[in-house]
């Protein structure tokens, strides 16, 4: 049960790691800066992840 949950966690946080990598950029276009705060553009993040991850 405790192995679930360590899994779980580790899992969202390397997602979270790794969502802050991809939007590290100012001009991410799927990013609305607002001062230090960022916001995904969930429909323009969803096109970008479909583009990069088609054959």
């Amino acid at each position: 049960m405790i192995k679930s949950k360590f899994k779980k966690v580790t899992s969202l946080l390397m997602a979270a790691l790794k969502l802050y990598q991809m939007t590290n950029r100012e001009d991410c276009p799927f990013v609305l800066w607002i001062g230090n705060r960022r916001l995904i553009k969930r429909e323009v993040f969803n096109d970008y992840i479909r583009k990069l991850y088609s054959i």
